[in-house]
């Protein structure tokens, strides 16, 4: 436990450190969870309760603020793969044809949270429900609006999305989200291929399933699959698309397991600070060993 103290310390130094300082910035932060029980009391398995702190995720994400986390049903008897949610600055429309579970669920109320943001994701299957276009071989698409108004908000002229990304799989490893500008028409004439790309994410692998917290142990965690991160700066628009493209029905499992929002400069330390970063914990604990 004392180790574990040590590293997130030292790796939230290092994260804060390498995205420099952003008075004023903020961080909103979405879960795709399992919808057994309401918002509010999203079940303990795969939401992130008030109590939860996620530090682990934030550390590796170059978080430095903690999250506010919008727990955003997908399955279960109160849940949908369609939905939407205007319950922050952001309005947030998904859409996708199927949704999974994944390890590491349980946590104690109260404890690091991280491994339940990757419990419940939304898949990469083609088929997402109407009014979208189900054969255009993107699987789970992710509409904001209302972006202009969170960046003056908080006094910042640009944002950053982090995307948190889940792979059942080790092989081939996860896919790469893409980032358009504006939202889909209604009518399910806007096809996805056809939009204003905004750039290319960076893709940062955090590791296998017990990522972001190594050593993680619960009744039902596991190692399988790749974890990681999709990280883009510098967006200016108020309405952006993430759409992941579709892989043979799903059965990759390039999946989205939940996204960030963070204005001003791109939080994400470059993995290169966070490898500095994790050998200095270590370095650190090898001295108190001694």
């Amino acid at each position: 436990m004392e180790k574990l103290k040590i590293l997130k310390t030292t790796l939230l130094t290092g994260a804060f450190l390498a995205a420099g300082s952003s008075a004023g910035a903020s961080v909103l932060a979405y879960n795709f969870a399992a919808g057994n029980n309401n918002a509010a009391t999203a079940t303990a398995e795969s939401g992130i309760q008030a109590a939860d702190n996620t530090d682990a995720l934030n550390a590796v994400a170059g978080l430095y603020e903690a999250p506010s986390w919008t727990n955003l049903l997908v399955s279960g008897s109160t849940g949908s793969t369609a939905g939407t949610d205007t319950s922050t600055a952001v309005t947030v429309r998904w859409n996708a044809g199927g949704t999974q579970n994944g390890s590491s669920n349980g946590v104690t109320s109260g404890a690091d949270a991280s491994q339940q943001v990757f419990y419940q994701s939304l898949t990469d299957q083609d088929g997402g429900q109407n009014p979208y276009q189900s054969s255009d071989d993107y699987g789970a698409t992710i509409q904001l609006s209302g972006l202009s108004g969170l960046m003056s908000s908080t006094g910042q002229t640009t944002y950053s999305l982090v995307i948190f990304l889940a792979s059942s799989t080790s092989s081939p490893e996860m896919g790469i989200p893409q980032i358009k500008f504006g939202n889909l028409a209604v009518d399910g004439s806007t096809a996805i291929a056809s939009m204003t790309g905004l750039g290319a994410f960076t893709i940062i692998t955090l590791g296998d399933g017990t990522q972001p917290i190594p050593g993680f142990s619960s009744s039902s965690s596991d190692d399988n699959g790749i974890r990681g991160l999709a990280t883009i700066s510098g967006l200016t628009a108020n309405q952006v698309t993430i759409a992941m493209p579709a892989t043979e029905a799903g059965s990759q499992r390039s999946s989205i397991a939940g996204f960030a929002i963070v204005t001003g400069p791109n939080p994400v330390p470059e993995p290169c600070a966070f490898s500095l970063a994790v050998v200095a914990a270590l370095t650190q604990m090898r001295r108190r060993r001694r």
